[in-house]
């Protein structure tokens, strides 16, 4: 099943979100990464040609690294994205037929939700982490009272994160954080240096609390 690849965003607490890069920029940011520490990745549909980025992702980087597919949007996109590879999925929302099929491929899924009946939804379909979207439009009590009633229920916080907030979502009590644009700098990737991305991404790290 995919318990191992909980355990390892548990421990890690980050998921890099990859959005529109080239396939060489891919290769070179995960690679990246991998370097840096962080090594649950996600790629998005979105981006062209999403699929052979995550199969050649995979192959290259499986042994070290967790390779997911995001912005799945439904049972079809579950289905390619578990095909190219995908060690899990993250959805922008709710999707009853894509949580339903990944469960039977024993992929895990990460459904977005906002609301409490999402959530409990999301976990009466057995999903062991959803993924708290946009997590920017809830306040700080609103996160710490869903660990309420819902207590069991494994949080990644999405939507607004970046280095100057993402050790207090972690001290609110999130399992992880999704992370794209404000960890993976466009403008960094674009010139090529990999090296000041580097430490971006080992400074970005810092700042979640891990011993």
């Amino acid at each position: 099943m995919y318990k191992d690849v909980l355990e390892s965003i548990e421990k890690n607490k980050i998921i890099a979100i990859l959005n529109g890069f080239s396939f060489s920029q891919s290769m070179k940011t995960i690679e990246t990464l991998i370097k840096s520490g962080i090594t649950n990745i996600e790629i998005t549909l979105n981006t062209l040609n999403a699929l052979e980025h995550i199969k050649e992702a995979v192959k290259k980087f499986d042994k070290v690294a967790n390779i997911g597919a995001g912005k799945v949007k439904g049972e079809e996109d579950a289905r390619k994205a578990i095909e190219a590879g995908a060690r899990f999925l993250v959805t922008s929302n709710l999707s009853v037929n894509a949580i339903e099929y990944a469960n039977t491929e024993g992929v895990l899924i990460i459904p977005g939700v906002l609301t409490h009946t999402e959530i409990i939804t999301a976990q009466n379909l057995g999903c062991s982490m959803i993924k708290l979207f946009p997590v920017s439009a809830v306040s700080e009590k609103y996160v710490k009272q869903i660990k309420g009633p819902s207590d069991d229920v494994k949080i990644m916080a999405v939507g607004g994160v970046n280095m100057e907030n993402v050790g207090k979502y972690i001290n609110l009590g999130v399992n992880a954080v999704g992370v794209g644009s404000d960890l993976i700098r466009r403008d960094l990737v674009e010139k090529g240096d990999y090296d000041s991305l580097q430490i971006h991404f080992e400074e970005f790290k810092s700042k979640l609390n891990i011993a």
